[in-house]
């Protein structure tokens, strides 16, 4: 996320291009936000809304300042919020379980880790 020295038009840009990596980031880890819980749902709409924000006629004025203040702790507060259910979800899996045992291992809850096919060989 971008820093406090930025320019407006530059912290706005920062905020947008955030929203769409954290978007992409879940539909490349193959989460679906709709099968998400409501509040989770409503924090993906929300990002949605944000990739959509007109950045050309955002002017430097306070107002526009105190604005981009609350987006940026919306969207800390509001990815806490999906990355606590999503990895409480079972079906979660390695995109926000425990990987202190390396890429595309996985520990069941009763039994061995289980490494993926290709590294036994």
């Amino acid at each position: 996320m971008p820093d406090d020295l930025r320019s407006l038009a530059e912290w706005a840009a920062g905020l947008y291009d955030w929203g769409r990596g954290f978007l992409f980031g879940l539909g490349l880890a193959g989460l679906d936000a709709r099968r998400f819980s409501g509040p989770a749902r409503e924090v993906c709409d929300d990002f949605v809304a944000i990739t959509q924000l007109d950045l050309q006629e955002l002017d430097d004025s306070e107002a526009n300042e105190q604005a981009l203040t609350e987006l940026t702790e919306f969207i800390r507060v509001a990815t806490m919020l999906v990355y606590e259910e999503q990895a409480r979800a079972p079906e979660a899996g390695v995109a926000f379980g425990d990987t202190r045992h390396g890429p595309g291992v996985t520990k069941p809850k009763d039994g061995p880790l289980r490494h993926p096919p290709e590294a036994d060989q």
